[in-house]
């Protein structure tokens, strides 16, 4: 999300939780001032695939 242009932040939500934990404020904040963001979630947590074996 953001500019293409901006400097990249790749933000990577710890174990346990989805990426919506940063909530929308905190987020936005870094791309009003020019950052591009890569929100990642963790391999079954939030909106990833998920795996039942």
């Amino acid at each position: 999300m953001g500019d293409p242009g901006g400097a990249p932040i790749l933000m990577i939500m710890g174990l346990g939780a989805s990426s919506t934990v940063w909530g929308d404020e905190f987020p936005a904040g870094l791309v009003d001032k020019g950052f591009t963001l890569v929100l990642v979630d963790n391999r079954d947590v939030g909106g990833s695939q998920k795996f039942d074996k």
